[in-house]
């Protein structure tokens, strides 16, 4: 499989226990968002503010997330070592799909990171939710360019000679 060349690349950390997205509520017919969760993006979108790039981006991104669960401390001392060896993974709620839609979501919301949560092509990278003793998501963000007609056609034309590069022909 071969995907377009990639133009970006961000890693960072959001340093907070990871949450995960829930579904809008209804409320007297009209929809709305739990406070917690609001206010969990809020935290979301600020933390991850000082990575962002200079311009949301209109193309294809792919991501790889860790997220890191805390250990519960009434687990007996054997079960909370081997939690953080990765020898026992967190198989229960939060499900890693909401908690990987409140990232995605957050980061599209701040309109400072990809124009819509549709533009997500899939995980460049294994992602996992794990236990550690400092909690938080660890987030890889790639942006892809895809060609243009002109650079297609050429590409086509031209055949092996052809390089589709980040800066487009070559």
């Amino acid at each position: 499989m071969t995907l377009p060349p990639v133009i970006w690349e961000r890693s960072f950390e959001i340093p907070t226990k990871p949450k995960a997205w829930a579904r809008v509520g209804l409320k007297n017919g009209v929809s709305f968002e739990p406070k917690e969760q609001r206010e969990h993006k809020a935290t979301l979108i600020a933390l991850a503010a000082p990575h962002a790039p200079p311009v949301p981006h209109d193309g294809p991104v792919s991501f790889a997330l860790t997220f890191r669960l805390p250990i519960a401390t009434s687990w007996p001392k054997w079960q909370q070592e081997a939690a953080e060896t990765g020898l026992i993974v967190p198989t229960g709620v939060p499900d890693f799909d909401n908690l990987s839609k409140m990232i995605f979501d957050g980061l599209k919301r701040s309109g400072r990171w990809f124009t819509d949560d549709a533009r997500v092509i899939g995980f460049h990278a294994p992602s996992f939710k794990l236990h550690h003793r400092a909690p938080g998501t660890l987030v890889d963000v790639r942006f892809y360019r895809e060609p243009t007609a002109a650079e297609w056609k050429a590409r086509k034309a031209l055949g092996s000679g052809f390089a589709f590069t980040s800066g487009g022909a070559t």
